[in-house]
């Protein structure tokens, strides 16, 4: 049975990321493109050529129309003429090329048709083996990928707005909080709130205009929007507030979620 992801490769005419690898290391680069996917980025991915199956008009077509071809590096890659092809494609349309390296180019004699990989800056995966949540908080954060990156899932903003705040690195919990999908939903406003009970946090928001005891002493009444995501009996007491406050002009992105129910 044929290993795939859970999603359905990207068809349409926003930017996307093309997935260049070899289809015996599909456990890994599927974990990753999972995050990626969950994090919103449009990709598309062949879901395997079959022994004696030929490169395909589509798959040409679909290099073709993407923004960024993202290639798994390794050494069966570097032995794949199926992956070798995908790249001459790839170089002869210009398109932006985004290495991940599974393992060290060190390992890996790259052929000809590959040698463009020892000068171009590559995610490198293999480094990061006992920190995976730190590759895929630098991964999603690259440059050359923004374009293909649509709305994120509720969950994995919601995941990432509160790993920001655990963090203190509040600007980055504020950027996913105030994403659209999120406009209206009482765990994100929770969140919210529970930020601005830091010194350093409060001292962010009060010198952009916001009233921050305003916010936390505000008197809280119960609202559970149809679209947010469900939550455990702990959490659902934890977030049971909706605060009610406008926001100034800075912060109007959130005047939504705070509007009085």
């Amino acid at each position: 049975m044929q290993l795939k992801c859970s999603f359905t490769p990207y068809e349409g005419d926003e930017p996307y990321i093309f997935v260049s690898y070899k289809h015996t290391d599909a456990p890994t680069v599927f974990e990753i493109l999972e995050k990626l996917n969950d994090a919103g980025f449009r990709i598309w991915y062949d879901e395997g050529l079959e022994w004696g199956q030929k490169w395909t008009q589509d798959l040409e077509n679909h290099i073709v129309n993407c923004d960024v071809v993202m290639a798994f590096i390794l050494a069966e890659y570097n032995k794949s003429p199926h992956c070798k092809r995908e790249i001459d494609c790839a170089k002869s349309n210009k398109k932006i090329l985004f290495p991940i390296h599974l393992e060290s180019l060190e390992e890996i004699n790259l052929s000809p048709e590959l040698e463009v990989f020892n000068f171009i800056q590559a995610a490198k995966f293999y480094k990061y083996k006992e920190n995976r949540e730190k590759f895929f908080e630098r991964l999603i954060d690259a440059t050359a990928l923004q374009k293909s990156q649509g709305e994120a899932t509720t969950t994995w903003l919601l995941d990432t707005a509160s790993k920001y705040i655990k963090q203190k690195k509040f600007v980055k919990a504020f950027e996913y909080l105030i994403r659209p999908s999120l406009k209206g939903n009482f765990i994100a406003a929770a969140l919210l709130k529970d930020m601005l009970k830091d010194s350093a946090a409060r001292s962010f928001f009060e010198s952009r205009g916001v009233d921050v005891k305003a916010i936390i002493n505000q008197p809280q009444k119960y609202r559970r929007d149809s679209d947010t995501t469900k939550t455990s009996s702990t959490d659902s007491a934890r977030f049971k507030s909706f605060a009610t406050i406008p926001l100034s002009p800075v912060f109007k992105e959130f005047e939504d979620v705070f509007k009085k129910s």
